[in-house]
């Protein structure tokens, strides 16, 4: 799989993943009232991924809340694991 290939779906898959995250914390006021700039920075580094092809900002960014860290290291190892089988 060629290298900007593979950037782009780790990027499509870290969105979806973002997207379902968040859809799952919408009944959780709670998560939502303090996060709420987390969410922010996670939109506002995940727009500038697609914008400078560098995902690391955005990926600092959502590390920070621990439940989605382990989402996205789920979703590296999947995703890498498929490439070098690929190769």
């Amino acid at each position: 799989m060629p290298h900007d290939q593979f950037s782009s779906e780790m990027y499509s898959k870290f969105v979806e993943n973002f997207i379902d995250y968040l859809e799952s914390k919408l009944n959780d006021k709670f998560w939502l009232m303090t996060n709420h700039k987390l969410v922010d920075g996670m939109f506002d580094a995940l727009y500038n991924a697609e914008e400078t092809d560098d995902l690391l900002p955005a990926l600092k960014i959502l590390e920070n809340d621990p439940a989605f860290a382990a989402i996205l290291d789920e979703t590296t190892l999947f995703l890498l694991n498929r490439q070098e089988m690929a190769a």
